[in-house]
């Protein structure tokens, strides 16, 4: 095995194309391509190599948007489906009696509903032009912008859980701060 890897112009293709296949590995495709795994890395961070699987990568992720924003009615009638279920769940559960179960399940109902409302939420201020923003944001506040960020509203508050513990009444939690506190 050559410690010096100098694909062809007709394997440059072939090796990215690989690079990106999931099921591989680098073993495998340095092994495939006849050098050792440290070579094929060294060529990986190549200037013009970085350049073009960085347009590569620019591409899968516009592609991924693309397909995401033709299944927003889908996301939206589902989300919307969830929101009415929960509420015929809530309706059908409270008329139960109280019971450690019954609790359990509607604060489970609750949680899925309060997802989707969020969901919807953010469907209606969505605007594909200021998806980048929020890379913009994180570079601002010195993250990667690759992980989606939480609101504060949506992290867990100590404040409310143990509000919720000392109530009177047994499993009584509140949710949200942009949603009326529900308890029961």
């Amino acid at each position: 095995m050559s410690a010096c890897f100098s694909p062809s112009l007709e394997q440059v293709s072939s090796v990215l194309d690989s690079v990106c296949d999931p099921a591989r590995s680098l073993l495998s495709i340095a092994e495939e391509m006849g050098t050792p795994v440290h070579a094929l890395c060294a060529w990986l961070n190549l200037p013009e190599i970085v350049e073009r699987i960085e347009q590569m990568a620019q591409g899968i992720a516009r592609r991924v948007r693309l397909v995401a924003a033709s299944q927003m009615s889908l996301v939206l009638d589902t989300a919307r489906a969830i929101v009415a279920g929960v509420a015929r769940d809530e309706a059908l559960l409270a008329a139960q009696p109280p019971d450690p179960k019954t609790l359990a399940l509607r604060r489970a109902s609750r949680q899925v509903g309060l997802g989707a409302m969020r969901l919807l939420v953010r469907l209606s201020t969505f605007d594909p032009r200021s998806a980048p923003a929020r890379q913009k944001v994180a570079a601002r506040q010195g993250g990667s912008g690759l992980a989606p960020s939480r609101p504060d509203s949506d992290r867990p508050n100590p404040d409310r859980a143990s509000a919720a513990q000392s109530s009177s009444e047994p499993g009584a939690t509140s949710f949200s701060n942009s949603l009326a506190p529900i308890q029961y």
